[in-house]
């Protein structure tokens, strides 16, 4: 199979409601759509998607880094194994603009499920099995009503929500002590600091948050921060950590200390098999890999949930419920996303029709 041609597309949209961390507010989501086109005609499609603020590098130098490129040099022989010749092909891409891998990669593969006939999660499964995966729900603390929010989620089937905490600490453990209290001890409740907790107060921060009986908090602070307070009372996941340094970050998972999930974001991590194999030493350190976005669109979702139902071991919930991003660019969401489910799909490739590039503004 060979690449015949591509073309990279720019997208844009509001978010209908605002997005924020501790740290960021984000608005709108930009975006660049890759279109490979093989020799007879197929296209696959990759989403190269940075979030400002957080992802390592800018849509400008995703742009640039998917100029450097021959397109029509890159050839797969699909009678050979072809993750290795994909993996070999991502990394001419520069490894500081991980989106950019991401979105190659991404549309390799979906060009090659298209010519196999098979799903995307079919060519990461090492089983060759797929199963539906839970996805938490995404509860914003900021907005009118938040436990009416979280409410609506459980009704429609969702069992974890997840609230991003750190700008108003003392309000953030009151709604979570209401959320609590409407729903039980039931739902599990994920929070994500972005190391907002990191000061002299952190080993009081987190003995108040480990009252309310949370699933997990990722990232409260940096792992030497949290390993000088002992016990933390509270399972603990890596997320930001992994940008940094991911052999580093692998030293303080399992083992028995409280960092007992790692958060595997492909596009900033520089994409599906990267994460697939960050998975598997998540797996032999005897920690949980939780298969989660940046807010991106629905071609990046799809490839993302394609990760989450091709992992084997225990089913996690994913943190790929709902989010503003999504609508930023269609009101059509991802077909895999049924209710407070991602459902593996038959259709070969990422298993949805793609936009012509008319189609995107």
């Amino acid at each position: 199979m060979k690449v015949a041609r591509a073309s990279v597309s720019s997208v844009a949209g509001q978010m209908p409601v605002p997005s924020a961390n501790a740290r960021h507010v984000w608005r709108e989501r930009r975006g660049l759509v890759l279109r490979l086109w093989d020799d007879e005609g197929r296209v696959g499609t990759g989403e190269s998607s940075p979030l400002p603020g957080f992802s390592p590098e800018s849509l400008e130098s995703a742009r640039a880094a998917f100029g450097v490129e021959p397109w029509q040099d890159f050839e797969l022989d699909l009678s050979t194994p072809v993750l290795p010749q994909v993996r070999h092909l991502v990394a001419r891409v520069d490894e500081a603009v991980p989106s950019a891998r991401f979105a190659l990669e991404t549309a390799l593969l979906d060009l090659v499920g298209q010519r196999l006939g098979r799903p995307l999660w079919a060519l990461l499964s090492e089983e060759g099995t797929a199963r539906p995966t839970q996805v938490a729900a995404l509860i914003d603390a900021g907005e009118p009503d938040p436990i009416g929010a979280a409410q609506l989620a459980v009704r429609a089937g969702h069992r974890t929500i997840k609230i991003k905490i750190g700008l108003r600490l003392e309000q953030e453990l009151k709604l979570l002590a209401g959320i609590r209290a409407e729903l039980g001890s039931e739902v599990k409740i994920r929070l994500d600091a972005n190391r907002a907790l990191a000061g002299p107060h952190l080993a009081d921060r987190l003995a108040l948050i480990a009252r309310m009986e949370p699933e997990l908090v990722e990232e409260p602070a940096p792992p030497e921060a949290i390993e000088a307070l002992g016990d933390v009372g509270v399972s603990l996941a890596f997320d930001e950590s992994l940008m940094e340094d991911v052999e580093a970050t692998f030293r303080w998972v399992g083992e028995g200390g409280p960092w007992r999930y790692v958060v595997l974001k492909p596009s900033v991590l520089g994409g599906l098999l990267r994460c697939a194999e960050l998975a598997r030493w998540c797996r032999a350190r005897g920690a949980i890999p939780i298969v989660s976005h940046t807010l991106e669109g629905p071609v990046a979702f799809a490839a993302i949930s394609a990760l989450a139902v091709s992992l084997p071991g225990p089913s996690v919930t994913a943190g790929l419920g709902p989010h503003p991003g999504l609508d930023a660019w269609s009101k059509e969401r991802p077909p895999m996303l049924q209710g407070a489910t991602v459902v593996p799909w038959e259709e070969p490739g990422l298993g949805f029709p793609r936009a012509s590039e008319a189609d995107e503004r």
